[in-house]
């Protein structure tokens, strides 16, 4: 499992040279300590620089919540920014009693433009930091195996921006 989060972190820094596969694999951890390493590492190429403040389990799913330094719970200009990470054992097969392995997709990062996009650009590298925050984006990658759309959108006309994989 240290070797996928290693193998994790050296694709991120080859950013302009992956298949449709890796950068599908970008989003995928083992564990959540995996996700958290891969989530500090997508958020240390925009902005502001995060601290993980909490993680909470709802069901299958785990949200997972970063502030940077100046943020004031209830100060509506404090900016924070929500992972929503999909949990399921890939390859299980409970009839044949196999567990399989336990996986964890980055499908949904809010936040603010500026700390989204560079997330974003791993998917379009040709999308521009101003075309983008006028109009959004979406960009769909295909693999052998499977389409992944990818797309960053601003919400409800505040600064507050979707970063959406799926």
């Amino acid at each position: 499992m240290k070797i996928f989060a290693i193998s994790c972190l050296i694709s991120l820094f080859s950013i302009q040279l992956c298949t449709a596969q890796e950068l599908d694999s970008y989003f995928m951890c083992h564990t959540k300590e995996d996700v958290v390493v891969m989530l500090d590492s997508l958020l240390s190429k925009g902005t502001r620089h995060y601290e993980l403040k909490d993680i909470r389990k709802q069901n299958n799913d785990h949200t997972i919540i970063y502030s940077y330094k100046g943020f004031k719970q209830g100060d509506a200009d404090s900016v924070k920014l929500v992972a929503v990470v999909n949990f399921f054992m890939q390859d299980a097969n409970p009839a044949l009693e196999i567990e399989g392995m336990p996986v964890y997709v980055v499908d949904d990062i809010y936040g603010v433009y500026l700390d989204l996009f560079p997330i974003y650009q791993l998917a379009d590298t040709e999308a521009t930091i101003e075309e983008t925050s006028k109009y959004g984006a979406d960009k769909r990658v295909t693999n052998s195996s499977r389409t992944v759309y990818y797309s960053l959108r601003q919400r409800s006309g505040k600064n507050e921006w979707h970063f959406r994989r799926f």
